[in-house]
Formats: C-alpha cells, structure tokens, sequence
C-alpha cells in the first residue's frame, strides 16, 4: 500500500485505504507480539527466521505508523471506513474457518489446518482442556474482538493523529 501511496499521492481513495492499511496492520503487530512471538524456535540460530519476523511484524508496521502521521493532515476517514475495516476482517476469520473445515481430518485426525495457533476453532485462544461450551464461548470471544479491534484501531489511529472525519 506504501508503494501505491508513492505513485498516488492525490488520490483520496488512496489515502484512505492506507489508513485502513495501518490500523489492519496494527492488529498483526499486536496479535504477532502478544500471542505469537514467544515461539521459541522463532529466535533461535540461525536467526533468519528472527530478522523475517522483525522486518515483517515491528519494522513495516513502524513505517507504516510514521507514514501516517507525516499524511495525517491530508486524511479524512468515514463510517464507511470503520465499515471495511470490520468487512475485512471478519473476510480473514471466514477464510481461515473455510481453511480449517476443508482440511479437516486431512493432515491431522479430527483437525484442521490452522493459520494461527491461537486461531483453531477447536482449541481457540489456546485453551486445550476441551470443555465444549468454554470452546464456544472462546470462539464467540474472538468473532467479538474480530469486530471491536478493527472499530477500535480506527479511532485509536484517528485520535492519536487527530484525523478529520468526512
């Protein structure tokens, strides 16, 4: 989105889009740090995987972040932007939800692929213990966030950098 930016600089639509950019990336720089990246093999040599991880989940976002505040002034943003920040994410759980139901018991008896660990319908936020209704509750907390988190990054982004509604 940073390069599109850069050929379309005028372009409101752009604008707003990378706006929408940085709040999603803001959930995968929160997500990747607070759940992911204790992995333990993610930091051992030979320290690739460490330096992918780095540029991936802290440096771009960081760019992105920056890049925003120094257009702040030039974006306004609307309701329908918080409209398609939900739309898309709510778009990602289902594809990992089709992914983990057409891979079921393919790979693995009685699973399914998942995309992230903390992500698995069956075991989600990592709970193991099996307990069908703290499953359901646990997957009804996650559509829950997968709605609040992009409505809060909006206004999050929006207040810090004072960004003007339409």
């Amino acid at each position: 989105m940073l390069i599109v930016l850069g050929v379309k600089r005028q372009s409101m639509t752009v604008k707003r889009l990378f706006f929408l950019s940085v709040a999603l990336i803001t959930v995968t720089f929160i997500v990747y740090w607070a759940l992911i990246s204790y992995k333990q093999s993610t930091w051992e040599k030979p320290y690739y995987e460490a330096i992918k991880s780095i540029l991936t989940h802290a440096i771009h976002p960081i760019i992105g972040f920056i890049i925003l505040g120094l257009i702040r002034k030039e974006v306004s943003i609307s309701s329908k932007t918080i409209k398609i920040a939900i739309i898309i994410v709510i778009c990602y759980l289902i594809f990992a939800f089709i992914v983990y139901l057409s891979t079921y018991s393919r790979f693995v008896e009685y699973r399914g692929v998942v995309i992230y660990s903390f992500l698995d319908f069956a075991y989600p936020l990592f709970y193991k213990a099996g307990n069908p209704l703290i499953v359901l509750l646990l997957n009804a907390t996650i559509i829950i966030i997968a709605f609040a988190l992009p409505i809060g990054l909006v206004y999050f982004w929006k207040a810090v950098y004072r960004i003007k509604n339409i």
